[in-house]
């Protein structure tokens, strides 16, 4: 299945389903994150009581319009981690300048103290106006097995499995996330569900939204940020999840305590950033 996302500005991205060949992430990011966490010396409350802890060679500073993090010349290296009391969903949304410019994107990983749940990389594909999603899952065992579902208003309107290598593009409504990102809308929540031919899924997963707190723009559908093409049929949307398939090795979660951001990027604001506690 060959699903086609098409938007005002044509900013495509690419969502890559491939375990081997597309993605750079290993479990060890979060050790090395977790390292930079316990040097780093500038750490500042935040929303929500979340605490966000500069790393790499990123700062911090609470600035008019949330936190402002500067510093962002290294991937996985540059950003902050936000650590939190043990919560079953996180969400952020940032305003991000000059990913193009630094052609390195964004990294962030989902853990629960050392042990890493799941990563999501958020990159440049071929061309400047093009993005990859690419998710893993340490505990998998020969590939990372997941899928993709997207939904309008919250309801299922189209949803396809990683089994082989191949290739998912979409097209927001978005500005050009190239050159300035907002809103970057990104969640993770250990326990993401989905119906998989009768059979209820419950697993970790990363939700991508096309909307933020000032509400989606205004194209196409007043809910619906994008569009979705799906074998030559055009649907909308407004999220999209990653969840992973079960009984591909990861361990059941119960619950996580940080994700860490990192990015190069010439302009970083965080403008909010939420939890919910796990039961």
């Amino acid at each position: 299945m060959n699903i086609q996302i098409k938007g005002r500005l044509m900013a495509a991205s690419l969502l890559c389903m491939a375990a081997v060949g597309c993605g750079e992430g290993t479990a060890s990011e979060g050790d090395t994150l977790m390292a930079q966490e316990a040097s780093a010396t500038q750490c500042i409350d935040g929303f929500n009581g979340i605490r966000n802890c500069a790393t790499g060679n990123a700062t911090l500073k609470s600035g008019t319009k949330g936190i402002d993090v500067a510093g962002l010349n290294t991937v996985r290296q540059d950003g902050f981690s936000s650590q939190f009391p043990r919560a079953s969903a996180w969400r952020m949304e940032a305003a991000i300048g000059g990913i193009g410019a630094k052609e390195q994107g964004l990294f962030l990983t989902a853990r629960d103290g050392t042990r890493v749940i799941s990563t999501l990389r958020i990159g440049l594909g071929g061309s400047k106006d093009q993005m990859v999603l690419e998710p893993t899952f340490p505990g998998t065992k020969g590939g990372a097995h997941y899928a993709a579902a997207v939904y309008s208003r919250g309801a299922l309107v189209a949803k396809g499995i990683n089994f082989n290598n191949y290739d998912r593009f979409m097209r927001p409504w978005w500005w050009d996330f190239a050159s300035y990102w907002y809103p970057c809308n990104v969640g993770f929540n250990d326990r993401l569900q989905l119906d998989m031919d009768g059979t209820l899924v419950t697993a970790p997963g990363w939700s991508f939204y096309g909307g933020g707190s000032y509400g989606p723009f205004s194209v196409g559908s007043a809910s619906d940020p994008f569009q979705v093409e799906i074998d030559g049929k055009l649907v909308t949307g407004d999220r999209i999840d990653l969840i992973e398939l079960p009984g591909s090795g990861t361990p059941a979660s119960v619950g996580f305590t940080a994700v860490d951001v990192t990015a190069a990027a010439t302009q970083f604001t965080l403008t909010g950033e939420t939890t919910a506690r796990a039961k």
